[in-house]
């Protein structure tokens, strides 16, 4: 016996085998804007450390001698594959919570301005003119998307509650392992350090982008119950 799981729209049941139709997947949230990024970051990769192309490198973000078109382009860039496959590890897990809620263009806006904050505040914070450093990575976008998806997602339903709580620890855990670092001075072994400026700047700009959602979605709820008062 097939047990029905849940009703179609036209009240007809469903069951546990049903396959969708094609204009019922089309309806279903999608991921095109994070597998978009994970595939321009393979790109760059490839062209960057496998066939070291030269030309390519005018995108890294070079502490010494920063470009303004480089504060968009280095988070596409990876310094080595255990770079890459991390960061697009957490881009795909985290993105895609943010891109099927929000929608590719926010995800996308979020993506980059987190990143774009990571750089500007290492410029900032970090560069000096007679430190030659590169700058690689999405990992300042990452930390932005973290913090983002666990603000996004807190409500007061159930599945809200517990979306939080299994994405909170982890992402907690994170952020205060950057903090730990950066306030007690802890350093790379090597020539490849890690930019926990960038970490941090991408978790506050995180947090800002979230706080500025929740105040958008509340005032549209406000305009919404005095339009139906009306």
């Amino acid at each position: 016996m097939i047990l029905p799981l849940f009703k179609r729209k036209n009240s007809e049941q469903q069951d546990l085998f049903y396959v969708p139709t094609k204009k019922e997947e089309a309806k279903q949230p999608h991921s095109d804007g994070v597998i978009s990024i994970i595939i321009l970051c393979f790109v760059c990769y490839l062209l960057d450390q496998v066939f070291g192309f030269e030309w390519i490198k005018i995108f890294h973000l070079r502490w010494w001698d920063p470009k303004i078109y480089q504060v968009f382009t280095s988070f596409f860039f990876h310094v080595n594959f255990g770079h890459l496959s991390g960061n697009i590890f957490f881009l795909y897990i985290f993105g895609r919570l943010i891109e099927e809620k929000n929608g590719t263009k926010w995800f996308i806006f979020i993506f980059v301005f987190c990143g774009v904050s990571g750089n500007l505040f290492t410029l900032l914070w970090d560069a000096r003119p007679d430190n030659y450093t590169v700058s690689l990575g999405a990992s300042g976008c990452v930390f932005g998307l973290f913090v983002f998806s666990v603000l996004n997602r807190i409500g007061w339903n159930f599945r809200n509650l517990i979306e939080v709580l299994v994405l909170a620890q982890f992402v907690l855990e994170r952020v205060l392992n950057e903090v730990n670092a950066a306030i007690s001075g802890s350093k790379d072994t090597g020539n490849i350090a890690t930019n926990r400026s960038a970490h941090l700047a991408g978790a506050g700009a995180g947090v800002v982008l979230s706080l500025m959602f929740m105040q958008y979605n509340r005032a549209k709820r406000n305009l919404e119950r005095q339009n139906k008062v009306i």
